[in-house]
């Protein structure tokens, strides 16, 4: 497997998409992810208008 460490040149915010990734996979391995309106998100902007957020 290849794992990737640096930020690929084309996608933006790149350390913020692995953090929200790496939430969404504790929450799993915890059994937490089967729930009514499990919702994560990350404001990608200074004044929290742009988000990163998990499609369903």
């Amino acid at each position: 497997m290849n794992v990737q460490t640096a930020p690929t040149p084309n996608i933006a915010h790149w350390k913020e998409r692995v953090e929200l990734a790496a939430a969404f996979r504790w929450t799993e391995r915890l059994n937490m992810h089967e729930a009514v309106a499990n919702h994560f998100s990350v404001s990608v902007n200074d004044d929290g208008t742009q988000f990163l957020m998990n499609p369903n």
